[in-house]
């Protein structure tokens, strides 16, 4: 089985979400501020199902058992129904979340039940051992995840903004 660049994009886009401060400098970039409360629990699970979205990954690329990685998929698709609760009003500390989660949370919520449902067809496929099924499951999944976090026109994900100059010493 063949794995396309967006579901390796989708997984790295995931990674880079919910990367920890000093993973973000190794990759040249910066951190907000720390989070908090709920945004720190869509951090959380933005790095935990990426940790998920690449175990899958592997082991379909690699033409392996889907069965083994039954557990991550049906903790993603577990996560996936979880995630739009995750973004109540005015919870932008910390978050790299862009205002159209808010803005155009209707359109936000939809993209969220897509994810869900291709989640839950990763959980099922997986469960059953339909590696061709599974496969086919993960490229909906990354379809999902890049239609918030890739998506032209509208991305619901941005980058940290680069880091600010220091100030001249004074003298």
């Amino acid at each position: 089985m063949r794995i396309g660049t967006m579901t390796l994009a989708a997984a790295g886009l995931v990674f880079v979400a919910a990367a920890a401060p000093s993973e973000l400098k190794a990759l040249g970039l910066q951190a907000g501020p720390a989070a908090t409360g709920v945004v720190a629990e869509r951090q959380d699970g933005m790095k935990k199902s990426g940790m998920a979205l690449r175990a899958i990954t592997g082991v379909i690329k690699a033409n392996g058992d889907v069965k083994t990685v039954a557990a991550q998929a049906a903790d993603l698709a577990a996560w996936s129904k979880r995630l739009p609760t995750l973004f109540p009003a005015g919870s932008t500390e910390g978050s790299h979340a862009l205002p159209a989660v808010w803005t155009d949370n209707a359109g936000f919520k939809a993209k969220a039940a897509a994810f869900a449902a291709a989640a839950a067809k990763l959980a099922a496929t997986t469960a059953a051992g339909d590696s061709a099924g599974a496969g086919a499951a993960l490229g909906d999944v990354s379809k999902a995840c890049g239609d918030c976090h890739g998506a032209p026109g509208m991305p619901l994900y941005r980058q940290p903004p680069p880091p600010r100059p220091s100030p001249a010493p004074a003298g």
